[in-house]
């Protein structure tokens, strides 16, 4: 039993580490604009709050590595894939010239508008399987909710006033966060 506990406390781990590697990149690459410290420490707060429950959530399973757990893992590796090539098809966009001013609405940003959003969603769900406490689907349940009701509406309004010729079109024929669905 102690073995399957501390796969599954190595498997959080790996994705803990996984997760700080993508950001940073993403951070340090893929932004095109600079990230004030304010931000990064907020961030760095959020991730902490995050993280520190899915930690000892993990520390204190009883039940062995399962089915389960492969599901939860292949949501995690889904959600972050998802998550770094969205933004990898984007700055790629952005990166040239000719496409200055233009909305990027090809690649996984042709099946949803905020697909980096999705991914999370995911991988957070999948991570917080992992740990095997209810109780911490809590975290990306919280998170859904601030990119649906903040982040999502927030991030609506700035496209259409940024992009007011091309978003109309590409929000009528694109799905916010679930392809196909909403």
């Amino acid at each position: 039993m102690q073995d399957a506990v501390s796969i599954c406390q190595w498997l959080v781990l790996i994705a803990a580490v996984i997760y700080a590697l993508r950001t940073t990149v993403a951070s340090l690459v893929f932004l095109r604009r600079a990230v004030p410290w304010a931000e990064a420490l907020a961030v760095s707060v959020w991730l902490l709050m995050l993280e520190l429950p899915m930690f000892y959530s993990v520390g204190l399973r009883q039940a062995p590595v399962n089915w389960l757990d492969g599901i939860a893992m292949g949501l995690y590796l889904t959600g972050s894939s998802i998550h770094s090539l969205a933004e990898f098809q984007r700055y790629r966009f952005k990166a040239d010239p000719a496409n200055q001013g233009k909305l990027y609405t090809n690649g996984l940003f042709g099946l949803v508008r905020h697909p980096n959003y999705l991914g999370d969603t995911l991988l957070f769900t999948g991570w917080s399987l992992l740990t095997g406490n209810a109780w911490i689907l809590i975290l990306p349940t919280l998170m859904l909710s601030s990119f649906v009701f903040s982040h999502i509406p927030r991030m609506t309004r700035y496209l259409a006033s940024r992009y007011p010729q091309q978003f109309p079109d590409y929000a009528k024929q694109t799905a916010r966060l679930i392809p196909w669905v909403y």
